[in-house]
């Protein structure tokens, strides 16, 4: 079967074997699979040579594996790349199972094979049903909107406060959604790119910022109009010091963006203004969470879909999400 194969000169089209069933597993036909930032950016060792791609994604059970039980051929599903953590250290056993070292090395779509392939076979508990309110397109945003979820939960904004999001990316507009939903008063979205600027508004940010023409610092100078929470979700180092910068005194910067740079900041906006700096990494419970949200029509991810290709097209499609502003994520359609 032909498949987005991860090598180290970058994604290949090629044929694959077919997955094998294993005890303890499911076999899905992968209906949807999202292109996430971390594919179009992958490489080694996060990224293992000749490994499907594809962490986002949704299916139908087409196979069951020895051993598994409560499932039936025809169940609607979705997949937590990340759910391969080991159950018995010290972290998994306290319940806090993103710290446990075995995730790295059963992540589907970076260690394991995913879904950017027609069909995929994975541990079982790994996969979770989908209402029947929520559609198979829609199943495919559930592993980006859990990270979001993680994301905006970890700051412990809620109703009133103000925030400023940075990056208009696909993580960046699901928090700005998150946040409005939470009722948060004003949001305001740091974006470079126009398209992306327009998106944010119409998921719900009550305001835009072009870092190039306005500096937020300087936008954001008044302390008692500063906001009290900052999100970071670009990737980009420097972003950092602009996020500490423009919060008010006590305020909170929450981290999700991956930095291949050390980040950094002016100290005596850290001290003077003592400000609080969180990482989010995946997600725990924010996985289940983040299907209902969308069973229950909290949040509307249709329209960041820019586009929905079949596998022979997705070369295109990351190409398009590499160089295009206007591209936020697109839908691979392998089966």
């Amino acid at each position: 079967m032909k498949a987005i194969v991860f090598e180290a000169d970058g994604e290949q089209f090629i044929d694959v074997a077919e997955p094998e069933l294993q005890p303890g597993q499911l076999m899905l036909d992968v209906a949807f699979c999202g292109i996430c930032g971390s594919d179009l950016h992958a490489g080694e060792p996060d990224f293992h040579p000749g490994t499907v791609m594809g962490h986002e994604f949704s299916g139908v059970v087409s196979g069951i594996g020895p051993g598994v039980k409560g499932w039936s051929v025809g169940d609607r599903v979705c997949v937590n790349p990340n759910g391969g953590w080991c159950g018995t250290c010290t972290f998994c056993t306290a319940g806090e199972v993103t710290m446990c070292a075995s995730i790295w090395d059963n992540v589907v779509g970076l260690a394991q094979n995913g879904g950017l392939a027609s069909r995929v076979a994975v541990p079982a508990r790994m996969v979770h049903r989908l209402p029947d309110s929520v559609s198979l397109e829609m199943g495919a945003w559930v592993e980006p909107l859990a990270v979001a979820l993680r994301t905006v939960r970890r700051s412990e904004a809620s109703l009133g406060d103000t925030a400023v999001v940075f990056g208009a990316g696909p993580i960046g507009l699901l928090v700005t959604m998150l946040l409005r939903a939470a009722g948060l008063s004003q949001v305001t979205v740091v974006e470079t790119s126009p398209e992306r600027r327009a998106k944010a508004l119409e998921v719900g940010a009550t305001e835009v910022l072009d870092p190039i023409q306005t500096n937020p610092v300087d936008y954001f100078a008044d302390p008692v109009t500063a906001p009290a929470f900052a999100f970071e979700c670009t990737g980009v180092a420097q972003v950092t010091a602009t996020a500490v910068g423009v919060l008010r005194p006590h305020g909170r910067l929450t981290v999700t963006g991956f930095a291949r740079n050390p980040p950094t900041y002016q100290a005596a906006d850290l001290l003077f203004k003592e400000i609080d700096i969180r990482g989010s990494f995946i997600y725990v419970e924010e996985f289940a969470m983040a299907i209902d949200l969308l069973a229950r029509g909290v949040v509307d991810v249709a329209p960041l879909i820019s586009g929905i290709v079949d596998l022979s097209g997705a070369a295109e499609a990351f190409t398009n999400m590499r160089s295009s502003p206007s591209a936020v994520k697109y839908l691979i359609r392998p089966s």
